[in-house]
This record gives structure tokens, C-alpha cells and sequence, in this order.
């Protein structure tokens, strides 16, 4: 969860009462659970953490300009970030209102939420506000910087809040701080949560090693009027705690019955003798270390891997890239890295335009060409040409595999998959081969299917691909 260092700098007192309250009204998609707060408990957290103005390190909040802080921005302005919110592809992460990629938060009402300077500054450096953040630094121009915090303060408010009541605001109790600070140790909201102020600490609850084997007798079923067995226990603990004691401190996750049935399995399964792992399945990888200097400082600022993966690192949300040099050309690369777009119609993750500059862009590719290379897939002899050998594997492909049922071929076939007819103009006849062979080896959780061929056909299939989208039919 992010830091709660300098949270008083970053959002405003009304929207953090609410999502104190009952965050999944706030944002339905969220994994904050509701603690059960006492008004007097809300209130004191609440100033406490308002309190905290100041983020730690060399964090420190951009000097807003005039035009943002007076909201004198013109109609120019929020649409030139209309744009650029557009072209960096925002909702290929995050959702607005309900639409969108589900990796980052809804920004449906965020102008709602942060202040002006906060929002300013996270957009010049996501990294530098928060560090460890897998958002990219794109490379925005100051005027673009400017004009997506326009547009997003424009445009992403919650227009059904209703205004607060005009009265006397309440006065904080003289002891809010140490009040604040007792309350977040009790209910360990550093549990998820980082704070570098003193006296926070975390407040674990019971260690849930071996709790498939607890003793009845050991569980506190409290005043809970439900069958006295371990598997409801369990179930009823994480559909509604309070229901057991009074002063219970285990939040309200709003399991829908499925999700807590699911907690409750793995739980049940929690055992003191964990099975020995007999065999660890290998996915294939190259041994390739992660960039460092200059292009590592790229692969940081553009948070690469947040989405892909390089060694042993990263999230494969998108493809690995310990091969990329020898899966796609060199030229077709840096037009990728220049104008992004999706190569698959129905995902709703796509790669962003990073607004990347000409030089960062020669160096990522020179790099990927150069070091993120297999051998085995750059010495593979595809018969590119062979009029017998595409004949062959045109008749594969339409005929036998039917694999168009997810591919285009000149416009005709599915959208679960990539096009076909400019195949080769983006992949490297090698690689197009070997994923024919074998798609899971190279990505274990692909839905393409390995359809058993044997080399001479997997030869043949490639060979028609790459006659695709040329001047030979």
C-alpha cells in the first residue's frame, strides 16, 4: 500500500473521512478493508494523519504553477491534455470510472481526492513521490505536464459529493496526535502500510502457520451463535468478525461468499509440515541480467518491469523480454518505441506511449538487439521463399490447425490473436518457428496451443507467415 508519509500534503480531509469509513463505497476495486472505527477513532486517526505534511527522504512537492493554483486555465489547455491522456494510453492501467485496464487506481474522482500540488508533482516524477511505484516517468514536456493536471482536475471530480454542511468545523481533541497514533498501532495500519514517524509500529495478529491444525478448543468463538467447528469458524471470521467480540480489531473485507469459501480452503490447508516441492519447473528463460547504467536507468524511469520481465525480475503482465533481440527486427522496434499499439484488438492492457526521446529510444533498442538474444532461435534456417514449403504451410495453417479461428489472415478470422499478414515485417523467422513448436515453453499461460508439429511443419508454417503482407502471394 503507498506510504502514509507526507498523506496530509496529499489528499484532503473530507475524502480521507470517507475512505477511513467504508472504502469499497468509495472505490469499489480496492483491497483496503473497513476497520471498525469508533467516531471518536475516525476523527483522531483522520487529524493525525492529516498532520503528516511532509514526505520522507528527498521527496518534496513541485512549486504548483499559477495557473493550476488559481484554476485559470483555459479550454486549449484541458484539451491539449485531453490528448496527451489519450495518446500516453493512461487507461491501459488505470480504470476511469469503471473503465479501463484494472493494474492501477480508478482515476474516475481523483481530482476529488489529491490536492493540486500533490497531482502536479507525482505527474513530473511518479518515481521521485513515490519510489518503487510501477508507473513510468513519461516523457512529457513541461507545457504536457501542466495540461494533464489541468485536464484531470477539469474533468475527474466526483460531481455527486455532496458539499459539506456549512457549520463550525469541529475543533481536533487536544491529544489528537498521540489519539491518531494509538488507533493506527491498534488496528496495524502499517501492516500494508510504510510511516517513519516515532512511535508507529506494527501490531501483528495470531501467526495462521499450522492453522489448518489449531484445536478447537483454541479458537475463540466468542458470543458468535454458529456451528462450533473449524470450517465455520474460519468462514464466519472473514464474513463478519465483529460478530465474535466485542473489541475484535480485524477488519471487514466484504468477501462475497465464493471469495471467503476460497480464504477459508487455503486456510484449512495451512499446515506445519509443508509438502517438499519434489521438481521446480523451468520456463525456459535465458540467463540474462538485468541493464544496468544508462539503459538500466531507463528500463527504471520507464518502470519496464512492471509489465515485463528481464532475468528473473519483473511482472510478466506482457511478453519476457530475455529474448526479444532474436523475437522481432530491429527496425520494427523503434517504430514500436516511437507510436505504440496493440498487436491484440480485445486486451485492454496495451503498451503506452512514453513519449520516449530519440536517443533513449536508439539506446533500448541497440541494447534489446544486442544482449536479449538466444542463440538457438538466430540459427534456426526457415525455407523464407520455397514456394513448395509456404504452399505447404498455408495448407497447415487454413486447413489442418484452423488458425484462423483466432488469427487474421487478409482480414478474415478471430481477434483472440495477433494478425497474421505483418508477422513478418515485426518477428524474426526464428522465433516464429520456435513458438510454432512450442508456445508454452515460451510463455507458459498463453492460450495458443501446442499442436504436437513435427520440425518440417513448423518449418513450413513459418515459412508461409513470412510470405504474409509481402509482394509474393
Amino acid at each position: 500500500a503507498p506510504p502514509l508519509d507526507g498523506i496530509g500534503s496529499k489528499v484532503n480531509r473530507d475524502w480521507l473521512v470517507r475512505w477511513l469509513k467504508q472504502p469499497h463505497e468509495v472505490m469499489g476495486h480496492r483491497r483496503m478493508p473497513a476497520f471498525p472505527l469508533t467516531d471518536d477513532e475516525l476523527n483522531n486517526l483522520t487529524d493525525f494523519l492529516m498532520d503528516l505534511k511532509s514526505p520522507t527522504g528527498d521527496i518534496t512537492l513541485e512549486p504548483l504553477p499559477t495557473i493550476l493554483a488559481n484554476a485559470d486555465w483555459d479550454d486549449a489547455l484541458v484539451r491539449q491534455g485531453t490528448r496527451r491522456f489519450r495518446e500516453a494510453r493512461c487507461i491501459s492501467c488505470h480504470q476511469v470510472n469503471g473503465r479501463g485496464g484494472p493494474l492501477a487506481a480508478d482515476l474516475g474522482t481523483v481530482a476529488s481526492k489529491v490536492s493540486p500540488e500533490w497531482l502536479y508533482s507525482y505527474l513530473r516524477n511518479p518515481q521521485g513521490m513515490a519510489p518503487g511505484v510501477p508507473m513510468p516517468r513519461y516523457g512529457f514536456t513541461d507545457e504536457d505536464v501542466l495540461a494533464v493536471t489541468a485536464y484531470i482536475l477539469n474533468e475527474f471530480v466526483d460531481w455527486e459529493l455532496e458539499e459539506p454542511a456549512e457549520e463550525t468545523p469541529i475543533a481536533p481533541a487536544p491529544d489528537y496526535y498521540q489519539q491518531g497514533l494509538k488507533v493506527l498501532n491498534t488496528y496495524n495500519c502499517l501492516g500494508c502500510h510504510e510511516l517513519q514517524v516515532p512511535g508507529a509500529s506494527r501490531n501483528m495478529g495470531p501467526d495462521l502457520t499450522g492453522f489448518g491444525e489449531k484445536p478447537l478448543v483454541a479458537l475463540e468463538f466468542g458470543h458468535a451463535d454458529i456451528e462450533p467447528s473449524r470450517l465455520s469458524f474460519i468462514y464466519h471470521k472473514l464474513v463478519d468478525p465483529g460478530q465474535f467480540l466485542d473489541n475484535s480489531r480485524m477488519p471487514t473485507y466484504n468477501f462475497s461468499p465464493a471469495e471467503a469459501q476460497a480464504v477459508t480452503t487455503a486456510l484449512l490447508a495451512l499446515r506445519k509440515k509443508v509438502p517438499i516441492m519434489a521438481v521446480k519447473t523451468s520456463t525456459g528463460e535465458s540467463a540474462v541480467a538485468p541493464p544496468r547504467g544508462q539503459v538500466g536507468r531507463l528500463i527504471e524511469k520507464y518502470a519496464c518491469l512492471a509489465c515485463h520481465v528481464i532475468g528473473d525480475e519483473g511482472h510478466l503482465l506482457a511478453s519476457s523480454l530475455n529474448r526479444e533481440g532474436s523475437r522481432v527486427d530491429a527496425d520494427w522496434l523503434q517504430d514500436y518505441f516511437r507510436v505504440p499499439y496493440t498487436l491484440r484488438p480485445t486486451l485492454t492492457e496495451r503498451m503506452p506511449n512514453l513519449f520516449m526521446s530519440a536517443d533513449e529510444i536508439d539506446q533500448l533498442a541497440d541494447y534489446i538487439q544486442l544482449v536479449f538474444i538466444d542463440d538457438a532461435l538466430d540459427e534456426v534456417q526457415v525455407p523464407i521463399g520455397d514456394e513448395a514449403s509456404v504452399q505447404r504451410g498455408k495448407k497447415l495453417l487454413h486447413e489442418v490447425y484452423g488458425c484462423q479461428a483466432c488469427h487474421q489472415v487478409a482480414g478474415q478470422g478471430g481477434y483472440v490473436g495477433p494478425p497474421l499478414d505483418l508477422t513478418a515485417q515485426r518477428s524474426k523467422p526464428g522465433w516464429i518457428f520456435a513458438w510454432i513448436k512450442d508456445p508454452q515453453r515460451y510463455r507458459p499461460d498463453t492460450i495458443d496451443p501446442n499442436q504436437g508439429l513435427t520440425d518440417e511443419q513448423a518449418l513450413d508454417i513459418a515459412a508461409y507467415i513470412m510470405s504474409l503482407g509481402q509482394d509474393s502471394p
